[in-house]
């Protein structure tokens, strides 16, 4: 047992400790909002295009480093949106969740990070009155973190979502009546966004 605690105190001491910007190495969450974009449905008896309208989004962002330019984070965010509705000048209100966790990699210049991140993981899609449904998601961000303080900063990203679509399949459904469906290889979406970053 004291040899397995000596071993983990080196391990997080390593990862924790020591590099050229000793604050970039603590843990980080980051609460942010801005506006989300994108993305399109098909029309199961028409066969056209159905554009999911932009909308506010807003989340977090739970980070950790593991060396000195690497970090693991983890995103939750929420977009408020909308699509046509079934009858001519109907819509309805859809919202997009997503549920992610991926690896980072930032850079500093001077007393700003520059930071990438690829992402895995999950769009809950849920229209109002219809059943929600799960697309898995890959996603990429670009952007930057500036400390203000010790323990608090602020991050500014752009990212952008794809969900690859393998077949047809339908969506936005209830007492199976279906109102749209997917189509084509795949939905790409993106949103912009800026907040506060706290460290500890």
């Amino acid at each position: 047992m004291r040899r397995l605690l000596a071993t983990l105190t080196v391990l997080l001491a390593t990862v924790f400790a020591g590099g050229t910007d000793a604050r970039a190495q603590t843990p980080e969450i980051a609460a942010f909002a801005g506006w989300g974009f994108g993305g399109g449905l098909t029309s199961p008896a028409t066969g056209d295009g159905i554009a999911i309208e932009a909308g506010p989004v807003y989340g977090g962002t739970f980070s950790a480093a593991i060396s000195r330019t690497w970090r693991v984070e983890a995103l939750v965010s929420r977009q408020e949106s909308r699509v046509e509705g079934g009858a001519p000048g109907s819509h309805i209100n859809v919202a997009l969740e997503r549920y992610m966790a991926g690896i980072q990699e930032e850079k500093a210049r001077g007393g700003v990070r520059a930071f990438g991140t690829f992402l895995i993981g999950a769009t809950r899609f849920a229209p109002s009155g219809f059943e929600s449904e799960f697309w898995f998601t890959l996603g990429v961000g670009l952007g930057v973190k500036t400390r203000l303080s010790d323990h608090l900063g602020l991050r500014f990203e752009a990212r952008g979502f794809y969900t690859p679509v393998m077949s047809s399949g339908a969506t936005v459904c209830a007492g199976g009546h279906c109102i749209f469906a997917f189509s084509g290889s795949g939905v790409f979406q993106g949103d912009v966004s800026g907040g506060m970053l706290f460290a500890f």
